[in-house]
């Protein structure tokens, strides 16, 4: 049983933001549970958020939050979620997290440049993230 929390810096629109929003509400309807993880700021996506996508603002103050990490362990451990997503630089607290937990698994990646076909290419990129995590 899948269930995913994305995780990136900001909500302000964005590349990477919008990838982030983008997996979030896609895999709502293909796995367990499907949510997204704010760690310093929020931002006009936040509103983009499907209902059902759980949410979750860290307000982290400096890249080695241990507070904000411990308040992430502690969400996934009470929504039961296993795969950490990590999107552009958020991913030290991907690790991070990861190293506080004997459960989570984490993968990251940092998407550059521009798709025609978006919707296909986030299916793509997420399948193959998915299968790099599964494999650690």
């Amino acid at each position: 049983m899948i269930k995913a929390i994305q995780l990136i810096d900001s909500l302000h629109a964005g590349g990477a933001e919008r990838v982030a929003v983008s997996y979030a509400n896609a895999l709502k309807p293909e796995i367990l549970a499907s949510h997204l993880c704010t760690t310093r700021e929020e931002g006009d996506l936040k509103e983009q958020l499907n209902e059902g996508v759980g949410y979750l603002f860290l307000k982290k103050r400096s890249a080695l939050d241990i507070l904000a990490v411990v308040r992430l362990v502690r969400y996934c451990k009470n929504n039961q979620i296993n795969i950490i997503h990590a999107h552009g630089s958020s991913f030290l607290t991907a690790v991070l997290a990861h190293f506080f937990s004997e459960v989570l698994k984490w993968s990251g990646t940092t998407i550059m440049g521009t798709f025609k076909q978006w919707d296909d290419c986030i299916w793509e990129c997420f399948v193959g993230v998915l299968a790099i995590s599964l494999r650690y």
